[in-house]
């Protein structure tokens, strides 16, 4: 299918105390745990449109200045190129909460040996240990990402 679209997203890292803040989707989303934040729209930059998705999600201020682009993915889906800019959030103000409950079952911070199981794909691509490294990732590896789906590597063949 040939591409018809692209689409610029933008993912907010957010880790306070040893973890990271993730959003559990509703069904129709997916399901899983992802990272905050959304689409660029028209005549927005990735920062406004992280600061904005932030605020709406979570009712935080984030301090622009302080954003640190940490992983770049490309995805394809369907007839759509999608460039996921994921930022490491260092400084906030207010406290998290679920802003959104029509598009989001709930927030939780995680520790990295505690990520769930059910990561979106981006969220995967960028806490998950062997995507560790360089600042850009492509999604073409739905196999190995599918052979991990119900175990993270590092938890032991009993738990």
């Amino acid at each position: 299918m040939a591409i018809t679209r692209t689409d610029i997203v933008v993912r907010g890292l957010i880790y306070q105390d040893g973890k990271y803040l993730l959003m559990r989707r509703p069904k129709f989303k997916g399901g899983g745990y992802g990272l905050p934040g959304g689409h660029v729209e028209k005549n927005e930059t990735p920062v406004e449109a992280l600061l904005r998705e932030c605020y709406e999600e979570l009712g935080i201020k984030l301090n622009a200045q302080s954003l640190h682009m940490v992983r770049m993915i490309y995805r394809e889906k369907d007839a759509t190129r999608k460039i996921h800019l994921v930022f490491k959030v260092n400084d906030w103000a207010g406290i998290p909460a679920n802003k959104e409950p029509a598009k989001c079952k709930g927030i939780a911070w995680f520790a990295r040996h505690e990520l769930p199981l059910d990561l979106s794909p981006t969220s995967y691509l960028t806490l998950h240990p062997d995507a560790e490294g360089g600042i850009y990732r492509e999604d073409f590896d739905k196999a190995n990402r599918a052979q991990h789906k119900n175990k993270w590597p590092w938890q032991s063949e009993l738990s």
